[in-house]
């Protein structure tokens, strides 16, 4: 973890196993678990829960970012108190394409590098949900929903910053996105 993001979460920068549970701070992070303590990510209160009643998803996010819809409930930022942030735009799948038609066309690439792949569960199956792709930077992710009326575009903004303080916290975001059915 950075440490920008041991002080999000509430870990010590001075020891890599903050509760001494015998998991690293990072890996508990990335597995939604609380590296502060006992029990799920959403044990820690530095942790919050975004939930988009319109389209019908949620996702975790750190508590002290500031929350702001643009528009409508189709653009939603989080932004840090560095000016980095975290966006979430969702535009109809007019077309009714593919995941892999979509990206390929928006973002003119001839291939898909299968090591780009991503995917997330649905609620409350828990079953294999959303499938993405993520650009070859990491910080954008492109997914769909199953029945491919929406693209989700999830990018993590730096600012007018050279160091990206909160690759983990955007990471887990992702891995905490869960679309419902």
């Amino acid at each position: 973890l950075t440490d920008k993001e041991e002080i999000i979460l509430g870990t010590a920068s001075s020891t890599p196993d903050t509760d001494g549970d015998g998991y690293l701070d990072g890996a508990e992070l990335l597995n939604l678990y609380n590296p502060a303590g006992a029990g799920k990510l959403t044990a820690n209160p530095n942790i919050a829960v975004y939930e988009n009643k319109t389209f019908s998803y949620s996702l975790l996010y750190p508590a002290t970012w500031q929350e702001s819809v643009n528009g409508g409930d189709d653009s939603v930022m989080f932004k840090t108190g560095d000016n980095q942030f975290v966006q979430i735009i969702i535009q109809p799948n007019a077309n009714r394409q593919t995941l892999d038609t979509w990206y390929a066309e928006q973002l003119d690439v001839q291939s898909i590098n299968e090591a780009d792949r991503v995917s997330g569960a649905n609620l409350p199956t828990g079953q294999a949900g959303w499938q993405g792709l993520k650009s070859s930077d990491g910080m954008n992710i492109y997914l769909m929903d199953k029945k491919q009326n929406y693209i989700f575009s999830l990018t993590y903004n730096p600012g007018g910053s050279n160091v990206l303080e909160y690759t983990n916290i955007f990471k887990m975001m992702i891995k905490s996105f869960v679309l419902k059915e």
